[in-house]
């Protein structure tokens, strides 16, 4: 444990963290300015009393606001709402608990002095030091400060999970752990992790299920191993390459607890962790409840905490992604970080489920191969059908997040997941499968199989409609429930269309040959007059542009266009100015210059409709 006595015994008056962002690394906007954020923190009452944020183009008050409300939610205290203990602070510092920060440089004025600390971890007694400035050099600002509060918040949640008291009569859980040519350390890692980590009378079984592997020690040696372990460990054989879904149906089916725990073979169970998950699961068999997923390095195995400041997820072509918690569900906690927190999808990896609850509720769609798809299937069918979906905060597994998969799809990567997805589109998202097939419309080509049946299990268990869950359980979905068009934004003028080009964040939109393959040049015109590309809105911060895709604010500002079926102009309400044509000078991305009503300034929306 580090020693906290440095910065709460000797600094007597205040301390101030100053983050500098260099020219051309955005923030907010699409700036080229540098950004100034400072936070000051009186030692006396050992309290952050002020942070402000400035940039070139006035953006003021912006990152305040973000730090404010991060700060709000690690005090859940409307009084102290950006309140943090130096302890904390140094804590967080000391730890070099980010990669990227090895990368800054730390100069400290002492007076009319200058030391330079070269790392982060480097020693250097604080009990004489009055400011610190720090200079960023290649991390966003925001990312700074989402990772520094993100770790002082755990060490608050962590605290509070410490004093949680859980019923002495728990369900007991089969634990249930696939694997396919998996190595010997992280399999056992995993294993041994969910033996020693957990209360052994809760530990009802592991049971091991081979997806046909072919590495000689997985076959006797492993049995010959798991034989003399603390808890029953069963190994189950598939006798051919049948993927994740059917050999977690085949492990659940031999399974004897009272609760089913779902684990990936390369993972690390912490202390503690199971109790959360049973007690959330006896309170009400409806919850299917899944840990905070920390990180484990594939390079070099390191343990990185993760957060509870973000849930489940997807994005227009049905991937799975993590968002930050909005603040509505904050709001629903009371500033109680250790009560669980609603997530529209899961992850799908590390999962516990009341093993009734999960034959009552259809458990997998065995009609999906191999991986993908299946965790948002189950998600949409929880929410959808009566149950419930939570992260619990109180409980963490570490989990080896490697840059490609391993493994085989018989068939192809792409076949599998696009006939995975059509599936759990025709059962569950109703009129709203429209919109995927136009997002990708290979899909459709995708013979997907029988869904009768899956369907009728809809009907029997009188699930609520797509829409329900989108207007009650994501309302903060990419996928916007009114719109005037889905599809391509064609130019008259150049008969190109608006493209995305697979750019990311506080990067140019694109425009490009039109392919009619729907994917990077689909956008929606939405009732909220935004022009979308999945998560992302174009946004004009001044005049001439350009146009940049920025996170969608639902603020309207420079997110704000009309669009006029007549004369088929686009133009942005803030400027006064219309989408243009691109120039000379960059033939791959449009312009903005005055409305003049020429035919470069004409765009045609597909699937245009007048009401939304």
């Amino acid at each position: 444990m580090w020693a906290m006595g440095p910065f709460t015994d000797g600094l007597r008056s205040s301390l101030a963290v100053k983050f500098w962002l260099p020219p051309y690394t955005s923030v907010a906007a699409s700036t080229a300015s540098s950004k100034h954020v400072r936070l000051k923190l009186n030692t006396k009452s050992q309290r952050v009393t002020t942070v402000r944020s400035y940039d070139g183009f006035g953006q003021q008050g912006y990152v305040r606001r973000f730090a404010e409300s991060h700060y709000k939610s690690v005090s859940g205290n409307t009084a102290s709402s950006n309140s943090c203990l130096p302890a904390e602070i140094y804590r967080c510092a000391k730890m070099n608990y980010f990669e990227s920060f090895m990368k800054l440089y730390f100069s400290v004025r002492k007076k009319k002095q200058h030391q330079k600390i070269l790392k982060l971890v480097g020693l250097y007694d604080y009990t004489k030091t009055k400011w610190i400035e720090v200079t960023v050099t290649t991390i966003s600002l925001l990312n700074i400060i989402r990772k520094f509060v993100t770790c002082i918040m755990l060490l608050r949640l962590q605290s509070g999970c410490k004093t949680k008291v859980y019923p002495d009569e728990l369900p007991n859980t089969s634990v249930v752990i696939v694997f396919h040519n998996e190595a010997w350390s992280t399999l056992l890692r995993t294993v041994y992790s969910v033996i020693n980590r957990s209360p052994h009378h809760l530990l009802s079984e592991v049971i091991l299920v081979d997806d046909a592997s072919e590495r000689d020690f997985l076959k006797a040696a492993l049995e010959n191993y798991v034989k003399n372990l603390e808890v029953p460990v069963k190994i189950i054989r598939m006798e051919q390459r049948s993927g994740l879904i059917r050999a977690r149906l085949r492990g659940a089916a031999a399974s004897k607890g009272q609760v089913i725990t779902f684990l990936d073979a390369h993972c690390e169970c912490t202390l503690g962790w199971l109790e959360p998950l049973l007690a959330r699961i006896k309170e009400d068999r409806k919850t299917v409840v899944c840990p905070i997923i920390d990180v484990i390095s594939d390079d070099t195995f390191e343990y990185m905490a993760g957060s509870d400041m973000t849930y489940g997820g997807f994005n227009w072509k049905l991937n799975f992604r993590w968002y930050p918690v909005p603040q509505r569900e904050m709001d629903r906690r009371k500033g109680d970080r250790t009560l669980p927190v609603r997530t529209p999808t899961m992850a799908g990896g590390l999962f516990s489920i009341d093993r009734n609850y999960f034959e009552e509720i259809g458990t997998y769609d065995a009609g999906m191969d191999i991986w993908g798809g299946e965790n948002l299937e189950m998600s949409f069918r929880i929410w959808q059908c009566g149950g419930s979906l939570e992260i619990v905060t109180c409980s963490h597994v570490g989990h080896v997040f490697r840059k490609a998969t391993p493994y085989t799809f018989p068939g192809g990567t792409g076949h599998v997941i696009n006939k995975n997805n059509r599936r759990l589109a025709e059962v569950w998202m109703d009129e709203f499968k429209d919109f995927f097939y136009i997002i990708s419309p290979g899909v459709v080509k995708v013979d997907y199989g029988d869904v009768s049946v899956r369907k009728a299990l809809r009907e029997n268990l009188k699930c609520k409609p797509f829409s329900w869950y989108l207007e009650n359980i994501y309302p903060d979905s990419q996928i916007p429930r009114r719109y005037y068009s889905l599809g391509e934004i064609r130019n008259v003028e150049t008969n190109q269309c608006l493209d995305n080009m697979g750019r990311k964040e506080n990067e140019k939109v694109g425009i490009f040959n039109c392919h009619g393959m729907g994917g990077n040049q689909v956008f929606s015109y939405t009732a909220d007059k935004e022009i979308r590309t999945d998560d992302l809105c174009l946004d004009v911060s001044r005049l001439n542009g350009p146009v940049i895709m920025l996170k969608c604010h639902h603020m309207r500002g420079n997110q704000l266009w009309e669009y006029d079926a007549e004369k088929l102009t686009l133009r942005h309400v803030n400027s006064n100015q219309c989408l243009d044509e691109p120039s000379e000078e960059d033939k791959m991305v449009p312009t903005m210059k005055d409305c003049s009503e020429s035919r470069s300034q004409q765009w045609l929306l597909r699937n245009m409709t007048l009401g939304a």
